[in-house]
């Protein structure tokens, strides 16, 4: 299936609303600050290509 711009536009907005309520990982003491942005980032990541998958699978739901 070929995604297209507004699917993942609506995707990466999705991710950064998600960013913005700090529901992702919090930093603790003992990790680095590399250690906390590849964990934020995989996190991140995976919740873009969940959201992306829902979002196709609506898309041709609704077509």
């Amino acid at each position: 299936m070929k995604i297209t711009q507004n699917q993942e536009q609506i995707a990466k907005e999705l991710c950064l609303k998600l960013i913005e309520k700090d529901l992702f990982m919090r930093p603790s003491v003992d990790n680095s600050c590399d250690t906390y942005n590849n964990a934020v980032g995989k996190q991140v990541g995976i919740m873009y290509q969940a959201i992306l998958s829902q979002v196709c699978n609506q898309t041709s739901l609704n077509d």
